[in-house]
């Protein structure tokens, strides 16, 4: 209620006041006595202008209700909106959380394939260690043989310019491990020239060991003396047995050519040619002496299969289904062990 509308109901009450207060008093009260007492006019003026400002109340009321309903209708559209922002909120988490799944599988996939990884790393690390701890062991025997001949030959070493001449002799020879001696090459020497050729017979002898593109890093002709046999006046090319040594770009190469050397004795043009270390004199003394010492286990017990293995001669078993190798190639075995002791 407005305050014109409180000050109209205020100025009524005082022009009715004569009328409760007749009301009030004792005896009674006649139709004339009431209207003696009210004054019409001003009574009626204020009630149209109570009238008017209810009126006028009404209205601004009706603009304040209005008011209120479009308010409303904004708070409904807002709370719609809000809504709508919450659905695709929430199917935005869903998405998120799909994505965040997916990309957690991914990575645990990653890992499981990393952990492979890792695991044939980790057993290649195994084998290498193996590998150089088999090294390891090929190099103290060598060192224990070096040992006993050393001792063997105590005066001789004892004289200071046979040991350093020793001494830088084996620190020259580093890198034997990259080097093989081939023995049985065939090389041919044209006619009226004493220059001979064994490259053809020696790609030939890589290829068969698995190499057919490699090329040594150098060659050399070790039994030069087969040139002096040539004559100046040759009318045709000659052919001679050689012993070649190669130098390969790793010590890996070399392992695997050794390995791979028992394919030529299933080529017939090279059944004859034999591969081997390119030992120091001492190695090769040494070597000479396991060869002398499985040519006499074979001879005492034919049936049992010997072998050279890491510096020593071992039992590997019996032979089956066959006759034994000194029963059945004594003279091809023979060469084989002069051409390892050359």
């Amino acid at each position: 209620m407005t305050e014109k509308a409180k000050s109209l109901i205020r100025k009524i009450d005082e022009l009715c006041d004569p009328i409760f207060k007749l009301g009030s008093e004792k005896g009674s009260v006649t139709q004339k006595d009431l209207e003696k007492k009210l004054n019409k006019a001003p009574l009626a003026e204020l009630a149209f202008d109570l009238l008017a400002c209810l009126t006028e109340s009404k209205k601004q009321l009706e603009d304040q209700n209005r008011q209120l309903v479009k308010a409303t209708n904004a708070l409904k559209e807002q709370d719609r909106k809000i809504h709508e922002l919450d659905t695709s909120l929430e199917e935005k988490e869903k998405e998120i959380v799909a994505a965040e799944q997916h990309v957690i599988v991914d990575i645990l996939a990653a890992v499981k394939k990393n952990g492979a990884r890792i695991a044939d790393m980790e057993a290649a690390m195994k084998q290498n260690q193996e590998k150089i701890a088999k090294e390891t062991e090929k190099v103290s025997s060598y060192a224990e043989i070096l040992k006993k001949s050393s001792e063997e030959k105590k005066e001789s070493i004892l004289q200071p310019k046979t040991f350093v001449n020793g001494v830088m002799s084996e620190m020259k020879n580093s890198d034997r491990k990259k080097n093989l001696v081939l023995y049985g090459v065939s090389g041919c020497v044209k006619k009226n020239t004493r220059r001979i050729d064994f490259s053809k017979d020696l790609d030939d002898i890589l290829t068969t060991v698995g190499f057919s593109n490699l090329r040594p890093s150098s060659t050399e002709l070790l039994n030069r003396t087969v040139i002096e046999r040539v004559s100046d006046d040759q009318d045709e090319d000659a052919v001679f047995p050689c012993t070649v040594r190669i130098q390969l770009p790793t010590e890996a190469i070399a392992l695997k050519i050794l390995r791979n050397a028992p394919r030529l004795k299933d080529t017939r043009c090279l059944s004859n040619v034999f591969i081997a270390p390119d030992r120091t004199p001492a190695e090769r003394k040494a070597r000479n002496q396991l060869v002398e010492q499985l040519k006499m286990k074979i001879k005492k017990q034919p049936t049992v299969k010997w072998a050279i293995r890491r510096g020593e001669v071992v039992n590997c078993g019996k032979w089956e289904n066959r006759k034994t190798p000194h029963e059945t190639d004594r003279s091809s075995m023979g060469s084989r062990t002069r051409l390892r002791t050359g």
